[in-house]
Protein backbone atom coordinates (compact mmCIF):
# COMPACT_ATOMS: atom_id res chain seq x y z
CA UNK A 1 0.00 0.00 0.00
CA UNK A 2 1.33 3.43 -0.93
CA UNK A 3 0.13 6.53 0.80
CA UNK A 4 1.43 10.05 0.99
CA UNK A 5 0.59 13.17 2.93
CA UNK A 6 1.59 16.77 2.44
CA UNK A 7 1.60 19.45 5.15
CA UNK A 8 2.73 23.03 5.02
CA UNK A 9 3.93 25.53 7.60
CA UNK A 10 4.74 28.39 5.28
CA UNK A 11 7.12 28.91 3.69
CA UNK A 12 7.92 25.16 3.84
CA UNK A 13 5.93 22.11 2.77
CA UNK A 14 6.85 18.55 3.78
CA UNK A 15 5.73 15.40 1.98
CA UNK A 16 5.70 12.01 3.66
CA UNK A 17 5.62 9.18 1.14
CA UNK A 18 5.97 5.76 2.70
CA UNK A 19 9.44 4.24 2.49
CA UNK A 20 10.70 7.31 0.62
CA UNK A 21 10.73 9.21 3.92
CA UNK A 22 10.33 12.97 4.04
CA UNK A 23 10.93 15.47 1.26
CA UNK A 24 10.87 19.23 0.92
CA UNK A 25 10.90 21.59 -2.04
CA UNK A 26 14.35 22.88 -2.96
CA UNK A 27 14.00 25.75 -5.41
CA UNK A 28 11.75 24.26 -8.13
CA UNK A 29 12.34 20.57 -7.29
CA UNK A 30 11.60 18.27 -4.36
CA UNK A 31 14.54 16.80 -2.49
CA UNK A 32 14.54 13.82 -0.16
CA UNK A 33 15.66 14.79 3.33
CA UNK A 34 17.80 12.59 5.54
CA UNK A 35 15.54 10.81 8.02
CA UNK A 36 16.92 8.94 11.03
CA UNK A 37 14.90 5.80 10.31
CA UNK A 38 14.42 3.09 7.72
CA UNK A 39 10.79 2.69 8.83
CA UNK A 40 7.95 3.43 6.43
CA UNK A 41 6.35 6.78 7.26
CA UNK A 42 2.59 7.20 6.80
CA UNK A 43 1.68 10.73 7.89
CA UNK A 44 3.09 14.15 8.70
CA UNK A 45 1.63 17.13 10.57
CA UNK A 46 2.67 20.78 10.66
CA UNK A 47 2.15 22.99 13.70
CA UNK A 48 1.57 26.73 13.44
CA UNK A 49 5.02 27.37 14.97
CA UNK A 50 6.75 25.59 12.05
CA UNK A 51 7.37 22.28 13.84
CA UNK A 52 6.66 19.03 11.98
CA UNK A 53 5.96 15.50 13.25
CA UNK A 54 6.02 12.41 11.00
CA UNK A 55 4.78 8.98 12.13
CA UNK A 56 4.88 5.44 10.80
CA UNK A 57 5.81 1.81 11.06
CA UNK A 58 6.71 0.29 14.40
CA UNK A 59 5.74 3.36 16.42
CA UNK A 60 8.19 5.63 14.63
CA UNK A 61 7.89 9.32 15.53
CA UNK A 62 10.15 11.91 13.91
CA UNK A 63 10.32 15.57 14.96
CA UNK A 64 11.65 18.60 13.13
CA UNK A 65 11.55 22.14 14.47
CA UNK A 66 11.96 23.67 11.00
CA UNK A 67 11.17 20.85 8.55
CA UNK A 68 14.72 20.28 7.33
CA UNK A 69 16.57 18.38 10.04
CA UNK A 70 14.76 15.46 11.67
CA UNK A 71 15.39 13.38 14.77
CA UNK A 72 13.73 10.27 16.11
CA UNK A 73 11.66 10.58 19.28
CA UNK A 74 11.59 7.55 21.57
CA UNK A 75 8.02 6.87 22.67
CA UNK A 76 8.25 3.28 23.90
CA UNK A 77 5.46 2.47 21.42
CA UNK A 78 5.98 -0.30 18.87
CA UNK A 79 2.55 -0.33 17.21
CA UNK A 80 2.37 1.26 13.76
CA UNK A 81 1.07 4.83 13.71
CA UNK A 82 -1.10 5.71 10.70
CA UNK A 83 -2.08 9.32 11.30
CA UNK A 84 -0.96 12.50 13.04
CA UNK A 85 -2.42 15.99 13.32
CA UNK A 86 -1.46 19.29 14.91
CA UNK A 87 -3.78 21.50 16.95
CA UNK A 88 -3.46 24.44 19.33
CA UNK A 89 -2.49 22.25 22.30
CA UNK A 90 -0.01 20.01 20.47
CA UNK A 91 -0.01 16.84 18.36
CA UNK A 92 -2.17 13.71 18.32
CA UNK A 93 -1.04 10.48 16.62
CA UNK A 94 -3.20 7.38 16.05
CA UNK A 95 -2.56 3.80 15.00
CA UNK A 96 -2.87 0.07 15.41
CA UNK A 97 -4.57 -1.35 18.48
CA UNK A 98 -6.77 1.75 18.65
CA UNK A 99 -3.80 3.65 20.05
CA UNK A 100 -3.96 7.41 20.56
CA UNK A 101 -0.88 9.43 21.53
CA UNK A 102 -0.81 13.06 22.67
CA UNK A 103 2.16 15.42 22.88
CA UNK A 104 2.19 19.10 23.74
CA UNK A 105 5.67 19.57 22.24
CA UNK A 106 6.36 16.65 19.86
CA UNK A 107 9.02 15.26 22.24
CA UNK A 108 7.08 13.67 25.12
CA UNK A 109 4.15 11.43 24.23
CA UNK A 110 1.37 9.91 26.37
CA UNK A 111 -0.59 7.01 24.93
CA UNK A 112 -3.86 5.23 25.60
CA UNK A 113 -5.54 2.44 23.64
CA UNK A 114 -9.16 3.04 22.70
CA UNK A 115 -11.14 -0.17 23.29
CA UNK A 116 -13.74 0.70 20.65
CA UNK A 117 -11.13 0.69 17.86
CA UNK A 118 -8.95 -2.04 16.40
CA UNK A 119 -7.03 0.39 14.21
CA UNK A 120 -7.19 4.16 13.96
CA UNK A 121 -6.26 5.41 10.49
CA UNK A 122 -6.50 9.20 10.66
CA UNK A 123 -6.91 12.10 13.06
CA UNK A 124 -7.74 15.78 12.59
CA UNK A 125 -8.19 18.95 14.62
CA UNK A 126 -11.54 20.48 13.57
CA UNK A 127 -11.00 23.83 15.21
CA UNK A 128 -13.11 22.72 18.18
CA UNK A 129 -12.09 19.12 18.91
CA UNK A 130 -9.92 16.21 17.82
CA UNK A 131 -11.61 13.55 15.66
CA UNK A 132 -10.08 10.13 14.96
CA UNK A 133 -11.46 7.51 12.57
CA UNK A 134 -10.71 3.85 11.98
CA UNK A 135 -11.88 0.26 12.16
CA UNK A 136 -14.07 -0.96 15.00
CA UNK A 137 -12.91 -3.71 17.35
CA UNK A 138 -14.85 -6.88 18.04
CA UNK A 139 -16.90 -9.24 15.95
CA UNK A 140 -18.85 -6.50 14.19
CA UNK A 141 -17.19 -5.05 11.13
CA UNK A 142 -17.52 -1.36 10.68
CA UNK A 143 -15.98 1.96 11.41
CA UNK A 144 -15.38 3.93 14.54
CA UNK A 145 -15.34 7.69 15.11
CA UNK A 146 -13.79 9.05 18.28
CA UNK A 147 -13.82 12.64 19.54
CA UNK A 148 -11.76 14.44 22.17
CA UNK A 149 -11.56 17.97 23.54
CA UNK A 150 -8.01 17.59 24.88
CA UNK A 151 -6.41 14.81 22.77
CA UNK A 152 -6.16 12.51 25.78
CA UNK A 153 -9.73 11.59 26.79
CA UNK A 154 -11.77 10.13 23.93
CA UNK A 155 -15.47 9.34 23.40
CA UNK A 156 -16.99 6.96 20.86
CA UNK A 157 -19.27 8.85 18.48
Amino acid sequence: MFSATLRCALPLCIACAGAAGVAAPSQSRWAQLPAPTAATLYAVAAASDGAFVAVGEGGTVLLSREGLSWHRVETGIFLTLHGVAAGPSGFVAVGDGGLTLFSSDGRSWQGTPQPAAARLNAVAWTGQRWVAVGAAAGVFLGGVILASQDGMTWEDR
